[in-house]
Order: C-alpha cells, then sequence, then structure tokens
C-alpha cells in the first residue's frame, strides 16, 4: 500500500517515463513528456513489496541529453486507507465527525458512506480543509451523481459542503479527490436536517 510518485525534472529532450513490477517486465504506471520546460510526474499505489524499475527513454531515439530522476513515498496514508473506492468506503454516522482524513498522494481518492431517510435534507460537509479537493456525493449504487462541490484556486474558508434531499432509504456515499496535486487533511460531517 504505498504511493509513489516518480518525477523527470530538468529533461533537455522528449521522454518517457514507466514504473514496472518486480521482474522489469509488467508496467504499473507511465507518461511522457514533451516540453523541457514542465516536469513529469507519475503516481502510482503499489500493491506489493520488492524491488521496483523505473525507465526513463528518449521518445525519438537519436538525441542524447541528461535529466533528474526523483522518487517520492507519500506513505499509506490515514488511518481510514484503503477507502480508494465506494465499494471500500469506511461508515460514518450522521451528526458525528469523521475527523483526521488526508490526502496523501496526488491521485488520492477517499470514500464515506452514511445511511439516509428517504425526503430527509443531508448536507455533507468538509471541514477544516488543507487541502484543495473535490466532494461529490452520490447515491446507493456508488455512481450516481446527487450533488457537488469544488473549490478551484485555493482553500477559501476550509468549508465545502453539499446538500440535497434523499430519493429514499438507502446507504450514500461522499468521496473527495485531490485532483491530481492536493495534498493536506480535513474532517467529514453529515447532518441529517429532517423533513
Amino acid at each position: 500500500g504505498h504511493a509513489y510518485g516518480v518525477s523527470l525534472t530538468n529533461y533537455h529532450l522528449p521522454a518517457t517515463l514507466g514504473i514496472y513490477d518486480t521482474n522489469g517486465t509488467t508496467q504499473y504506471a507511465n507518461g511522457a513528456g514533451y516540453d523541457p520546460f514542465y516536469d513529469m510526474t507519475i503516481y502510482w499505489l503499489c500493491g506489493t513489496s520488492g524491488v521496483h524499475y523505473i525507465r526513463a527513454a528518449n521518445n525519438t531515439g537519436m538525441e542524447t541529453g541528461w535529466y533528474c530522476l526523483a522518487v517520492s513515498d507519500y506513505g499509506t496514508g490515514d488511518g481510514y486507507e484503503p477507502d480508494n473506492t465506494w465499494i471500500a468506503a469506511s461508515l460514518t454516522v450522521t451528526g458525528t465527525p469523521h475527523a483526521g482524513h488526508t490526502m496523501h498522494w496526488a491521485m488520492d481518492e477517499d470514500w464515506v458512506k452514511f445511511n439516509v431517510q428517504s425526503q430527509h435534507v443531508y448536507e455533507v460537509t468538509l471541514t477544516n480543509l488543507a487541502a484543495d479537493v473535490l466532494l461529490t456525493v452520490y447515491g446507493p449504487d456508488g455512481t450516481t451523481t446527487l450533488g457537488q462541490d469544488s473549490n478551484p484556486g485555493g482553500l477559501g474558508d476550509g468549508l465545502m459542503h453539499v446538500e440535497y434531499v434523499a430519493g429514499g432509504d438507502f446507504t450514500n456515499y461522499a468521496a473527495v479527490s485531490s485532483g491530481g496535486y492536493a495534498f493536506g487533511g480535513y474532517d467529514v460531517l453529515v447532518i441529517d436536517r429532517g423533513l
């Protein structure tokens, strides 16, 4: 379960970057860069222990050049991990803060689930935001969007929320995603506002 970022910086020619399994043949993640003025980073959630391989290559095969390669270990995340899908969502009780979540790697996505009553108004709130994230509330199938709030460009007031009316007595889900660049913590609070 550790999350990693592999960065190629200061490269001066078109390049590709790949992460491979412990035998060096199966590719887990890849990326390509064509602009030497921008760094390239690919992210990967490691599923097995052991030595893995990184390949940096020239796209053209005709040029030579230099580059810097860095590997960052973002760890295993908060105590709710693994919660990267609606099926693995951790249960939160309405009215009780679900505290201490983190966006610990660039592709992190955290899910919580909560039970709702038909026709009740619910408010899903993120507080104590230390990350620029996207909040999406889903219905019982984990795919139907019931509401969304984003905080583009900054943390603002440190608060995000989605308010909606429940369509039945179900389990609903809330997903918080980092959008590929956010790191930091937040808390989740689901409030039942009643009929």
